[in-house]
């Protein structure tokens, strides 16, 4: 059972959950991994919960009940996916006998307003992400409006993740709900392990040579990627690609790269030290993503001295994107590399702000906890 207190002590419980698997995770699952290393390295006690945790016959009735819902009703199926992955935990809980503090939850959509202190994290919202779920206009703006009212519920203890999504909410995506601009705590990480596999000499000599990290996804936009690295390959025969991760688009992606002979390198999906000692190997990051509210990939790059391309109309810190693009014409990017490719001008970015330590303060002190 649940603490019944208000006031946690100085050194808390706190759980973080996460309403999906381990195996299908991206940026929400990992800052609950940096999160919760952070939380421990300050005195705290933390530990991650996500669908893996549940009995086997009850940690897939979320998607069960998405399927269905979504077959009868698609803006409502969100919501109603959300929710149950809410019941379970608390069902879980209970019987269980877990106990703790605080709770931090993921996902807008999996939270419940509970007597602990809580937090919201909103790191993307479905509305604003449904590259894979056709609804059409009139279904879309319900599922706007039940979004709205979450984000009014819970008005409170709701956070995002970057100003320039804060922004992007409040005045484009709900203009005429009268939603308010979020409070923001920026996503960390642990600068000064991440900054120790920068490998400058590497990318000196490998001026040409460029990667990517993250699922492969619609929201990617990879196959536009490939266009661009066909185009650069085109130019110069120097160029080489590396594209980290997996997901459901990889076989799709092996077949366009054989189809055209482009040489790319997939490693599959890498963490820790194996996964920034390849970063580090590059001197070029370059990501197409149509959507991205914060984004850990800009981020591990800058860490490690990397160059990094982006659109402009990303909803990230602006100084993580060296040089935006602001067209979606594969010449454009193409030729933003090959003008800047010896550029020795990087934006600075303020990398205290982005520590994992200060996220977690920051996170202790949205809940009340600190």
């Amino acid at each position: 059972m649940t603490k019944d207190q208000s006031t946690p002590n100085l050194h808390s419980k706190i759980v973080i959950l996460y309403g999906g698997f381990t195996c299908r995770s991206g940026g929400a699952y990992n800052h609950s991994v940096a999160l919760s290393a952070a939380l421990n390295s300050l005195g705290h006690s933390s530990k991650i919960f996500t669908l893996d945790a549940l009995p086997f016959a009850l940690k897939f009735i979320p998607h069960i009940v998405f399927s269905t819902s979504y077959l009868l009703y698609p803006p409502a199926s969100f919501v109603l996916k959300g929710l149950a992955v809410s019941i379970l935990f608390r069902i879980y809980f209970f019987f269980s006998g877990t106990s703790f503090d605080a709770i931090v939850f993921e996902d807008l959509y999996i939270a419940w307003q509970s007597k602990l202190p809580f937090i919201i994290i909103v790191h993307a919202l479905w509305s604003d992400n449904l590259e894979s779920y056709p609804l059409n206009v009139r279904h879309a703006a319900k599922l706007k409006n039940y979004e709205a009212r979450l984000l009014s519920f819970y008005s409170q203890k709701c956070f995002t993740v970057s100003n320039e999504y804060s922004c992007f909410l409040s005045n484009e995506h709900f203009p005429a709900l009268a939603v308010n601009a979020l409070p923001v705590i920026p996503l960390g990480l642990d600068i000064k392990y991440i900054s120790s596999f920068s490998n400058p000499q590497s990318q000196l000599c490998h001026p040409f040579s460029m990667v990517f990290t993250g699922l492969f996804c619609e929201r990617k936009n990879l196959f536009f990627l490939l266009d661009i690295y066909r185009y650069l390959r085109s130019v110069d025969s120097r160029f080489e690609l590396t594209l980290i991760g997996d997901g459901p688009l990889l076989p799709s992606l092996t077949s366009y790269a054989l189809q055209h002979s482009l040489p790319l390198t997939l490693p599959g999906r890498l963490s820790g030290s194996q996964l920034y000692s390849r970063i580090a190997a590059h001197a070029i990051f370059l990501t197409a993503s149509t959507k991205e509210s914060f984004s850990f990939s800009l981020l591990e790059a800058k860490i490690l001295g990397l160059s990094t391309y982006a659109h402009s109309s990303l909803e990230v810190p602006s100084e993580f994107i060296d040089f935006p693009v602001s067209s979606w014409d594969v010449s454009d990017w193409a030729n933003a590399v090959l003008l800047s490719i010896c550029s020795t001008t990087p934006k600075r970015v303020d990398f205290d702000r982005y520590s994992s330590k200060q996220m977690a303060l920051s996170t202790l002190a949205a809940a009340n906890v600190i």
